[in-house]
């Protein structure tokens, strides 16, 4: 679930984005940490779900 997060954190706060100082790209990553219950909740509701798909390795 961790690299479906991360995958959103790019698109939202890193996509097209160009950040004068390393210090405003943390804070733009931290601000995003922060609220990310607050603003983004909708589409992490169905982004971080426990739908995997399983293989059969018996298959293999």
């Amino acid at each position: 679930m961790i690299e479906r997060l991360w995958k959103f954190l790019r698109k939202e706060i890193l996509a097209n984005q160009y950040y004068h100082s390393f210090r405003d790209f943390y804070s733009a990553i931290e601000s995003f940490v922060k609220t990310l219950h607050e603003n983004y909740f909708e589409q992490l509701s169905s982004l971080l779900t426990f739908r995997f798909e399983v293989f059969d390795f018996s298959d293999f």
